[in-house]
């Protein structure tokens, strides 16, 4: 298990009742540095934030492990970058999948989580006479489990099943599928999303609270499809 020392700073508080597009992004929200584990590629397997919330706009983002341009890549967030999640390389927060399974099952994983916080926040804000929207009063905690799987395992089976081939091709299917990973610089430590789980936890309005709810984005069905055809 790695643990990252110290603290960052986001910004972007998030205020009961409401909606992203409102909430302001100005002032500075301490957000303790993620406890992080990483697997025998140094992929990230588990990313736990606490006293995370909800941030608006666009922060940096460096290459995630084993990223290569040009290839139908996407460098995502385990956390994501609206729930505070780092896109820094060397927070251990990024993965590389396909442009499908970042922007359409994460980010619907990710949106659930977003959509799930204004929800509760808003019910407590109506329930809470006098509250009002003068300081950071959502915080949540967030655990991301990621698991993988090699990718050319899958791209050999296809490519048996949609060419009707014997097994007994297998070896020779591969090592050609592994010829074009190596000439595209593709390093073979670079795994596939086999299942994401999102458990958020300890959501606290204005210190009322625990609430909690998970989601999961299934597996990446797309990484490296064009290098099995």
């Amino acid at each position: 298990m790695v643990t990252l020392p110290g603290e960052v700073e986001l910004p972007g508080p998030t205020y009961p009742g409401q909606a992203a597009s409102a909430r302001p992004a100005t002032a500075t929200t301490p957000v303790a540095a993620p406890t992080i584990e990483l697997d025998e590629n140094d992929l990230s397997k588990r990313v736990a934030g606490k006293h995370l919330t909800i941030f608006v706009g666009r922060g940096v983002i460096q290459n995630s492990p084993y990223y290569v341009p040009n290839q139908g890549f996407n460098r995502a967030h385990v956390i994501a970058n609206q729930l505070s999640g780092s896109g820094y390389s060397a927070a251990h927060n990024l993965v590389t999948t396909s442009e499908e399974y970042n922007q359409q099952r994460m980010a619907k994983a990710e949106n659930n989580l977003v959509a799930y916080v204004d929800k509760i926040a808003k019910a407590k804000h109506r329930s809470t006479p006098g509250l009002e929207p003068t300081e950071p009063v959502v915080t949540f905690s967030l655990e991301v489990k990621l698991t993988y799987v090699d990718p050319v395992d899958r791209l050999v089976a296809t490519k048996i099943a949609n060419d009707k081939l014997l097994p007994d091709k297998e070896p020779e299917i591969r090592e050609a599928i592994l010829e074009k990973l190596r000439e595209a610089g593709i390093s073979k430590k670079l795994q596939r999303v086999k299942q994401t789980t999102y458990d958020l936890e300890n959501l606290m309005i204005a210190n009322q609270g625990p609430d909690k709810t998970t989601a999961e984005a299934g597996e990446d069905e797309w990484l490296l499809t064009k290098f099995g055809a």
